[in-house]
């Protein structure tokens, strides 16, 4: 077997492997995307889709049916996901997801349905799915991913036993970048609560400079760094700063960092002169914002305009 697990997913695969003992028709699996709940699935789906797993449920990664999955066309296996050029998962892809489903088994005791990002369902999705998790066909298995249980259907959520991935130690999760060759990466790990796998989206140039302007908020320095980021969408730029502010308040109340604990020295300057109701209201913006990041707006002018605003909640 090729093992395609990472070093922190040694008691989750454990955990799913004792489950195919007694299977549950729709499991959902819980987790940060930053702690590879894919990769662990897949895993999953192929020691279930195996025609000779060993003795502990490990897949064997030589049979017909490994072989299928790894080419990615094996016929019990639909993955059910967003669309190229769709923004939610639609009504009309779990349709298909239904006709799969309309055919009993090829290879094995199983059909499986692997629902990734199942938050991105829509109204009109998820009750289209919540009437097939309802009458299941007795062979069909249902894996549900999703980083925001709370956008889910409770009703589709009741329907799954759950599970909620592990989060790796700190010296594990070090371990693993140790070889990355990741710039700040104790920093992006912090800032991704311990989940190694992410993805830093702005060059080493761009963080430094977004640093000085949250720091020393100015004119000057806000204009450096909207010039540099290239009109690009703003969703990281935006998730960084609601960070920066949550750490803001927090610091200012307990004195406490959760992400930004590098940079304590800056906010022992801002949090005397921060302005609590103009930061809540900054916060709430830019939680809206969030939902319109991808929209084909002058990104570059959008920025500006929130990091004046943020320049003036130290303003009395």
């Amino acid at each position: 077997m090729i093992d395609k697990r990472y070093p922190w997913q040694i008691d989750d695969y454990r955990y799913l492997l004792k489950l195919k003992g007694r299977l549950p028709q729709a499991l959902l699996i819980d987790g940060a995307k930053g702690l590879g709940g894919i990769n662990l699935a897949n895993t999953f789906i192929q020691s279930l889709l195996c025609e000779n797993p060993d003795l502990n449920g490990n897949y064997c990664g030589l049979c017909n049916s490994c072989s299928l999955y790894s080419l990615n066309s094996h016929p019990d296996y639909y993955c059910l996901s967003v669309e190229e050029d769709e923004k939610a998962i639609t009504i009309s892809s779990v349709r298909a997801t239904t006709e799969f489903l309309a055919v009993s088994t090829h290879l094995g005791h199983h059909k499986v349905v692997l629902v990734e990002d199942a938050n991105l369902l829509n109204i009109n999705s998820s009750n289209a799915l919540l009437k097939i998790l309802e009458e299941p066909p007795s062979y069909a298995v249902f894996i549900l991913l999703s980083d925001n249980v709370g956008k889910l259907l409770p009703t589709i959520v009741s329907r799954c036993q759950k599970y909620k991935l592990s989060v790796p130690d700190i010296s594990v999760a070090k371990a693993y970048l140790a070889d990355k060759n990741i710039a700040n990466s104790e920093f992006w790990l912090t800032y991704n609560n311990n989940c190694p796998l992410f993805n830093v989206e702005i060059t080493e140039e761009q963080f430094d400079l977004l640093i000085k302007v949250l720091s020393k908020p100015s004119v000057d320095k806000i204009y450096d760094f909207t010039n540099s980021i290239e009109n690009k969408n703003n969703a990281i730029i935006f998730e960084f700063i609601i960070k920066w502010l949550s750490d803001l308040i927090s610091y200012k109340l307990t004195g406490v960092l959760k992400y930004f604990t590098a940079y304590e020295d800056a906010f022992i300057d801002l949090a005397p002169k921060e302005n609590t109701s103009k930061t809540f209201y900054l916060q709430d913006k830019l939680n809206f914002l969030l939902e319109w990041a991808s929209h084909p707006l002058n990104h570059k002018l959008q920025l500006e305009n929130i990091l004046f605003q943020y320049q003036q909640v130290f303003v009395k």
